[in-house]
């Protein structure tokens, strides 16, 4: 009876061993299976983004940008600038005027001023002062006039300005732009996902903020544009973070015609590396003109030597 009590026992405990080495084999099967399939996503994920960063390798900064094609680009500034309103230089009485219309025309804010006249351009530059002197900051504001070669014409202090130096070209960038709209002319074409902010995913992030929900932001990387113009496009990159509300940089884009254009890039919240004012215009250098040239000359011997 002994020894059937023992066997008994012994084979109740090689039972329980083996269920305890499939129990844990089990989970390490498990284990395994899952890490391989986050490896692989993951390695797909990595030759996704980088086969999409590498064709997007030729997209430079704005400031590193002199010629694109058919346009010439050139940083008019690297200032902030002041926002103007339509009724900047306006009197008390045509304000009220204008106010006391039922359907008043629509007033246009903008960043630049173009003189019709003179045909050049004026804007604000804000800028903060450190004397180093141990005194405060200060804020400096200045008038600067400019043609359309991008050289300085004057400059003039904050008051001097006593009316209005032109018409305020209107920002096509409205409030809440689309940039993930590629039917439009002006859009982000890809964004490259760099690092992420795991505190964006806390529910409780912003519990108690007097202010309610901040915007927060997903993904650090880099975003590639688009500007359609007329001859051909113009790309560039921007560093930026995603956020909830889409993308965190100021961009707005003025257009005197269908050949000339003004990108101004404010704040990002990242960086300044490439803030201020972008004019791009066609390019008109005696070189692309000589090649134009001989381009229309080689064009008409060819049409004619058929004909």
């Amino acid at each position: 009876i002994e020894n059937l009590k023992n066997s008994i026992s012994n084979f109740y405990t090689m039972i329980s061993m083996k269920c305890i080495v499939s129990k844990k084999a089990k989970i390490v099967i498990i284990v395994l299976g899952i890490t391989i399939i986050l490896l692989v996503l993951y390695f797909i994920f990595f030759i996704n983004q980088n086969g999409d960063k590498k064709k997007y390798e030729e997209y430079k900064l704005m400031p590193e940008l002199e010629h694109l094609g058919n346009y010439k680009i050139t940083q008019i500034t690297n200032k902030k600038l002041s926002y103007n309103f339509g009724d900047e230089f306006a009197t008390n009485a045509e304000r009220r005027e204008y106010y006391k219309d039922k359907n008043p025309k629509e007033r246009i804010d903008g960043h630049i001023y173009f003189d019709t006249i003179k045909r050049n351009f004026w804007i604000k530059t804000f800028e903060r002062i450190d004397p180093k002197d141990g005194h405060l900051l200060y804020d400096y504001i200045e008038w600067l006039n400019y043609d359309f070669h991008g050289n300085i014409i004057q400059k003039k202090g904050e008051y001097e300005l006593k009316k209005s130096p032109g018409i305020i070209l209107k920002d096509e960038i409205t409030n809440f732009y689309d940039w993930r709209n590629q039917n439009s002319t002006f859009f982000v074409e890809y964004f490259y996902e760099q690092n992420f902010q795991w505190r964006s995913l806390n529910p409780l992030r912003n519990f108690g903020s007097p202010n309610g929900s901040s915007i927060d932001w997903y993904w650090k990387g880099i975003a590639y544009l688009k500007l359609i113009m007329i001859e051909n496009d113009i790309n560039f990159k921007i560093e930026t973070m995603s956020t909830n509300f889409g993308y965190n940089f100021e961009i707005s884009l003025y257009r005197l015609n269908s050949e000339m254009a003004f990108i101004y890039i404010g704040d990002k919240y990242l960086n300044d590396k490439d803030k201020g004012l972008y004019l791009i215009t066609r390019d008109r250098s005696p070189e692309k003109e000589f090649y134009k040239i001989n381009y229309l000359i080689f064009y008409r011997t060819i049409v004619e030597k058929f004909n």
